[in-house]
């Protein structure tokens, strides 16, 4: 039976990043009809709406607001001076601190300085945690410590792939940067193939949203002989305190709004400043057995 009926192409990486995980998932520009279209064929009880901090269109029964923890809210400016679409972070009722093992300050420091209004016990933190390099196929490969490799990757920090590679203790010898979520296209491949013919082995690594694209190019790959290689990254509290923090947080919102209103079906609007929801869709599934 077909269950996704749009390749990364069409309906975007992110969006064909998670559809592979087995979650239902529904795009378009306008979110409300989205989300009555995706209603139409399935029932969830929980939606997750990506990017959803600013959405009215549709009822919101939790927010949750993601801040990359080594510069929060980066130059403070908003768009097109900055990063910023407003500065208004009241409305939310969790934030989660992302990157929180490389932040630049305690972070008693940061919720001081940056969320003063907001109580501090709704705060909390994680990071990016390695899972391993895996191939097309999905099966994980060990590569040896000095390897050179040659990274690809469109996202929005390629930085973090750099570190990724570094923190397993290979060696990157050319990194082709292209904006967030680029449309890759058989030039592209052919020049990241060219690169990786100068080493032995020749290994490719990028990420699990280039490959939702890349992957459309694989024979061409398999002919040079060029491994690709996927960093799964997954994410991670910092410590059980935290994930606990969280888990009461979300449990208790949910809770009042289903005793509130009866609800069956419960809307949540993750808003992403530097990390994609699908991270932390396996710790909803966890916390939300209530």
């Amino acid at each position: 039976e077909k269950t996704i009926f749009g390749d990364a192409a069409v309906v975007g990486d992110e969006a064909a990043q998670v559809a592979k995980r087995g979650v239902a998932v529904a795009i378009g520009k306008n979110r409300y009809k989205a989300l009555m279209a995706l209603l139409g064929v399935t029932r969830p009880d929980i939606v997750i709406l990506d990017d959803g901090y600013q959405t009215t269109t549709i009822h919101k029964d939790c927010t949750i607001l993601l801040i990359d923890a080594r510069a929060p809210f980066e130059n403070e400016w908003l768009f097109p001076a900055g990063p910023l679409r407003e500065k208004d972070y009241n409305r939310a009722d969790i934030i989660v601190l992302t990157h929180a093992d490389q932040a630049n300050h305690p972070l008693s420091y940061l919720k001081q300085k940056y969320f003063p209004d907001i109580l501090p016990e709704k705060i909390t933190a994680g990071r990016h945690a390695f899972e391993a390099f895996v191939n097309s196929e999905g099966d994980i490969v060990n590569v040896s410590a000095g390897t050179g490799v040659v990274l690809c990757s469109g996202i929005a920090k390629p930085q973090n792939l750099e570190e990724t590679v570094r923190q397993q203790g290979l060696v990157t010898t050319r990194h082709f940067v292209f904006f967030d979520h680029h449309d890759y296209t058989s030039d592209d491949v052919q020049t990241i193939i060219t690169a990786c013919k100068q080493h032995n082995p020749m290994i490719l690594i990028t990420t699990e949203k280039d490959w939702t694209k890349l992957q459309a190019f694989q024979s061409l790959f398999a002919e040079a002989k060029v491994t690709c290689l996927v960093a799964k990254i997954t994410f991670e509290f910092l410590t059980p305190h935290e994930y606990a923090v969280f888990a009461t947080l979300l449990r208790n919102v949910l809770q009042k709004v289903a005793l509130q209103h009866k609800k069956t079906r419960i809307a949540i609007a993750c808003s992403v400043f530097g990390l994609s929801y699908h991270t932390l869709v396996a710790n909803f599934l966890n916390v939300l057995c209530f």
